[in-house]
Order: structure tokens, then sequence, then C-alpha cells
């Protein structure tokens, strides 16, 4: 890395820049020091301009001054003559949004080269509210003690990135509820925070495809270690986090309880109980497998072989786990790909696979923490006993003209511990996200994330006094996000991702807390 001095106006900033990337590399760095977009940057170095691609016939060494051209007034204006043609256009969309059920469309990311790995992980981030609330307050590195700069690095790409795809000025989002595709659609060119994602991972070659697994999980680590989530007072009763925050990474941290016994004849050793942390579930596919809820059950009971200091050999264990902490969000990878040595490829298991909507882990947790769980699920019982009960009643009375009855709930339950926070207190989660891949390998192929963008449990009053409806299931909304391609789905589509041939396979799936109707 080569430290170099960048003059822009009457400022110096201090930047390493890294030669054997491109000057764009450059330019993504200053777009997050300056905020001036890269096509109106204009670099100089001893009067002469530097080019886009390469370095060639530009001397840059330790200490070397660059000037910076191109101010961000004009971009102001411009962008407030944008905000001004619109405004009558943005005042129609809210009043739309006012009068008519509606949901809103993310916008689309530009593939940059068998980047769909990279578009489909961050689509599915942003469907997490703590993560979007933490990074609109990210005001750059130091948050975290670590100081990590990569982490530093590539949060402030996301949240301008973020920040580009959530421009309301660029077109319309809002459409009708009945699935009805907008008329115009916005596409966001991810090229700066490519840049940086290649310059931290160096193993996500440009132009080749990638694991979109491997990119969710290291993308989390970095992101999740840095952003802050602020804590709500009420739901902060008894909690140790300083200052009433705590570190995005909270809320997918799972622990484990292991025990792990010797089964060899003739051993006396004491069962060992130990503790893990992961911050991802696999469920691992075998021919007995057709449910995700037994893939992640199955390898939580295994046999392995380790040394024994008793017999001072190797020897046969059984290592069994149950959890003893949930995650407010669980991110589970369907394990489908292999290496297969003959053809050296990760080939691909094309099993047919159901996932749930509503996803319980109650029985893979201890017996301390489902005892913890049981009253948010008593909660959930008793509501759920209620709706029937009326439903009966109501089917009972068999009058045709008479509307099915309403349960509207008083609000909502905390899902979280109050001693815990980033916790799950229930054992239930909902569907929120997930990516499929649809080829033969993980190296090749084509990746897409679907998210929840519409759900009948943030506004039940309203869907109830409109529709008469109690059943939430099926009318939830979904967007298929596959790069710049941006268009809504309906639940049952979602459902017939589960694989069983060349068609897209779910891969990663994210899963959220389910909301407690209180009574």
């Amino acid at each position: 890395m080569t430290k170099i001095n960048v003059r822009c106006g009457s400022k110096v900033l201090a930047v390493e820049v890294d030669l054997n990337e491109s000057p764009m590399l450059l330019k993504a760095q200053l777009f997050a020091l300056t905020e001036i977009p890269p096509e109106r940057q204009k670099l100089l170095i001893k009067g002469k301009a530097i080019g886009d691609e390469n370095w060639n016939g530009i001397a840059v060494k330790d200490g070397s001054t660059i000037m910076l051209m191109g101010g961000s007034a004009l971009a102001t204006k411009e962008s407030t003559n944008v905000n001004t043609e619109n405004l009558e256009e943005k005042e129609s969309n809210e009043k739309k949004a006012k009068t008519e059920s509606h949901i809103v469309l993310p916008a689309g990311l530009a593939n940059l080269g068998n980047t769909c790995y990279m578009n489909a992980t961050i689509q599915c981030f942003k469907v997490i509210p703590e993560l979007n609330q933490a990074i609109k307050k990210y005001t750059g590195g130091g948050q975290n003690e670590n100081e990590n700069s990569h982490a530093a690095d590539i949060t402030k790409m996301l949240k301008k990135l973020y920040e580009q795809m959530d421009s309301g000025a660029s077109r319309p989002r809002v459409i009708a509820a009945d699935l009805t595709e907008s008329d115009q659609t916005i596409t966001v060119t991810p090229l700066l925070f490519l840049h940086v994602l290649h310059n931290i991972f160096p193993q996500f070659e440009l132009g080749e495809q990638q694991d979109a697994n491997e990119c969710f999980c290291e993308l989390l680590r970095l992101i999740s270690d840095e952003l802050i989530v602020p804590i709500d007072n009420e739901n902060n009763t008894g909690s140790s986090n300083n200052e009433n925050q705590i570190r995005l990474k909270k809320f997918f941290e799972i622990k484990y309880q292991v025990k792990t016994k010797c089964l060899e004849e003739g051993s006396t050793e004491e069962v060992q109980t130990s503790e893990e942390t992961g911050y991802q579930a696999s469920c691992f596919l075998s021919q007995s497998v057709r449910y995700i809820q037994s893939g992640i059950k199955c390898k939580m009971t295994e046999e392995i072989e380790k040394q024994s200091e008793e017999l001072g050999r190797d020897a046969k264990y059984e290592k069994s786990s149950l959890i003893d902490r949930l995650p407010a969000y669980l991110s589970v990878q369907i394990v489908r790909f292999f290496f297969k040595e003959k053809e050296n490829i990760n080939a691909k298991i094309l099993k047919d696979v159901k996932f749930p909507m509503v996803l319980d882990m109650y029985d893979t947790c201890t017996p301390e923490l489902q005892e913890k769980l049981k009253p948010a699920r008593q909660h959930l019982a008793e509501y759920e006993e209620t709706r029937m009960e009326m439903l009966r009643n109501a089917k009972l009375a068999e009058d045709p003209e008479a509307k099915k009855p309403c349960l509207t709930p008083k609000g909502f339950y905390p899902n979280t511990f109050s001693d815990d926070i980033g916790s799950n207190n229930s054992g239930f989660y909902e569907l929120k996200a997930l990516i499929t891949h649809k080829g033969r390998a993980s190296n090749s192929g084509h990746y897409v994330a679907w998210i929840r963008v519409g759900d009948g449990d943030d506004d039940v009053e309203e869907k109830n006094t409109k529709n008469n409806n109690q059943e939430n299931v099926g009318n939830s909304k979904w967007a298929a996000c596959d790069d710049t391609d941006v268009y809504p789905v309906s639940e049952a589509e979602i459902l017939k991702l589960s694989g069983g041939g060349d068609w897209h396979c779910a891969y990663v799936l994210l899963y959220g807390p389910k909301k407690i109707p209180m009574l």
C-alpha cells in the first residue's frame, strides 16, 4: 500500500492506495470520504490526469500529492433540481400510499460480471430492521474497539449503497397490493462496493461466480461486528449493555451446549460439557432428510473420533449439541454442494427439501432454554385458541350474510429476553428472505434473492378491517430480486423453491422473530 495525500479544496486527505488495483478503487475511497461521486471526480498529479482503468504513465510513490477536482456543490444543485422536478410525482405516490394497500419494491442491482452472489446477499441483509437502523446512524470507523479498517470500509460502502437504493427521487416505488408491477424501476450499479469487497476478499475474483453463502457469512462477520444497534430503554430492563447499545452480531449469535461422551468399552471418562458459539445453522442433506428441521437436527448428535487421554489413543466419542441461546435472526445454509474429485468441482445436491414459513426451534434447545421459552409460546397458543374459537362460533351460526369475526391484537409482546437483547424468547421464526441457486455447481449458475416486502402482521388491524380474514398465511408479499429485474411474487411461489430439479433451489434462508399478538 502506498501512502499519498489528496488535496480537495482547502483540505488534505491522507489515503492509502493499492497501485495493483485500478484508479477507480481510489475514487471509491474518496467517494466514502468526500461524497463526491466517482463520475464527477478528476484526479491530477503534476498536471497529468489519472484515468480510471490503470496507472500507466503515472508515477506515484509514498508522500505524493494528488489533486481532486469536482466539488459537491454541483451534485447538490443537480439533486435539488431532480427533487423539484419529481416533487409532484412523489406527492402523488404518497397520497396513493395513504389511500390504498400497497407494497414497496426494492431497487435492482446491476450485475457487473457474475456478481449475482453479491447482489443477492445485499438484498437479503436489507430486510433486517436492526441493520437498517444501525447503518443509517453509522458515522464511520472507530465504533469497533478492535479498529478493524476492513469492517469500517465495507460498512461505509454498504451505507452509501443502501442510500442510493432508498432514493425515492428516481422512480415511483409504490405498487398495488394485487401484485401488478410498477411502470418504472431503478437500477443501482454497485461498482464501488464491488471494488472494496474485492480489495478485502481477494478470493472473490472479479468476473467469476462465487459461493453466495461464503459472501453472506464473510460480510455478516465484518458488518455485524462494526454496527451498533441502539436499544429502547423500555425493552432493556435488566440488561448489562453499556449505554443502551449492543453490537449487531448479538442478533445472530447462537450458543450451543455440547456434551462429549466416550463410547469405548472400559472407559471411565466423565461426560465433558462445553460451550460453542456460531452465527449460522446448517441443514445437512441425506437420503432421509425431507424437511429443513430434520436436516438441522441430524448433525446435532454425531459420532466423532479424537485422542483419549485415559486410553492413550484415538477413541470414538458421541458428541451431542443443544442450543442454549437462540438469536433474533437465524440464518440456515442448506448444504447442497460437495466436492466431486473426479470432475474437480463443487457439485450440487438437487434434493427437494421443504422449508416452512414459520420455523419452530423448540426441539433443538436445552431443557433450561425450553423452560424460558414457554411463557411467550403460551401467549401465542392462547391467541390462536381464541381466534379458532371465534371462527368455530361464526361457522355454527350459519349466517351467510354475517362477516367473518375479526380478532385484532392490542399489540405485540416483546420477542427478546429483557436481559439478553438480540435473542429470541419464543423459539418461533418467520421466513424473511432466502437466496436460491440455479445450476449444477457452486462456481457456476445463477443466484437470486427472494425477500419479504409485506406481511399480514405488519398491519393486522387494517388487513382484518378490509379483508375480514384471520388467516395471515398466504397474505405475505414477496419480491424476487434477480439483479436488475425486481418483481413481486406470492408466498405460494416462494414455497416452490424447495428444490428437486434444475429450477431455483433454496440455499440460504434468513429467519426473523415471529410476532406474538397480545389479546
